[in-house]
């Protein structure tokens, strides 16, 4: 049976989701317009923590030539490394979800805020909040150095990432060429993940910057507040409505229940009883 109070537009490709505790949506996101890139290297996955560690190679050569190789091309390895370790050190990074698109029809579980397991780890045990942005909004309102899909790989793909120099690729006239190939294989570990994590459908933005944190303006590219009012109390609830209304964003109420979850969405229901459909 179709839910009428169902939030429409949501099913757009532009809707990113991004979830977090009630006390921060309020108090850091909703009230400041904005939201924050973290450091990469304090994310929760311990994959996605580590920095490099970076050997280096050289193919078979014997002892005198293999030690002049190394002292042409250790001014560069070195530089590499430390190229590599400012990267990883300077990356800052902003999480979001994407619904989930198939051929034939888009259901309820295809939704980016009815996730579940979501709402468990990232959205303080189904207490917190959702919020919904147009993506292209955030982009163009934005510097943002680099944006996209989590690709989910196998362990034997991680251990096949980038680890090693190639002493003789330093020493040959594709040098530059070889070093900015390192560099963008680093990059690329940025947008991966463990595919343990493929159903969280995570879209990303990447900066790099010294500072602690990054911010970015969420002006004009919120367009949606998903809450539980049974899960909250009764001011929250009063101050998520006030940012709604603020901010021209639809207010949608989900309501878990023993057959899966009720959704509600205020535009749309105010949308009924005007009868504008």
């Amino acid at each position: 049976m179709e839910n009428f109070l169902m939030p429409k537009g949501f099913q757009d490709k532009d809707i990113i989701y991004h979830y977090t505790s009630v006390e921060t949506a309020i108090q850091h996101i909703l009230f400041t317009d904005s939201l924050r890139l973290s450091p990469r290297l304090r994310s929760n996955d311990p994959i996605e923590k580590k920095g490099f560690s970076i050997g280096g190679m050289t193919t078979q050569l014997d002892d005198e030539k293999s030690r002049a190789l190394f002292k042409r091309t250790d001014g560069d390895a070195k530089f590499i490394n430390d190229k590599i370790d400012d990267l990883v050190r300077n990356a800052k990074q902003l999480c979001f979800c994407e619904n989930y698109y198939s051929e034939g029809k888009f259901l309820m579980d295809h939704y980016g805020f009815l996730k579940p397991r979501m709402w468990d780890q990232y959205g303080d045990n189904f207490k917190g909040v959702c919020l919904a942005y147009s993506r292209s909004e955030l982009l163009d309102n934005n510097k943002i150095t680099h944006s996209g899909n989590v690709k989910y790989i196998d362990y034997s793909i991680l251990q096949s990432n980038f680890n090693t120099i190639n002493h003789d690729s330093l020493d040959g006239k594709k040098k530059n060429e070889y070093i900015d190939n390192i560099m963008k294989r680093v990059q690329d570990t940025f947008f991966q993940k463990h595919k343990d994590y493929r159903d969280e459908k995570e879209y990303r933005f990447l900066n790099f910057s010294s500072n602690e944190y990054e911010f970015i303006s969420t002006t004009d590219a919120l367009v949606g507040i998903f809450f539980s009012p049974s899960l909250m109390n009764n001011f929250y609830s009063e101050q998520l409505r006030r940012f709604s209304n603020n901010k021209g964003a639809d207010l949608v109420y989900l309501n878990w229940t023993k057959n899966g979850v009720d959704v509600t969405s205020e535009k749309t229901w105010n949308n009924l009883r005007a009868g504008i459909f």
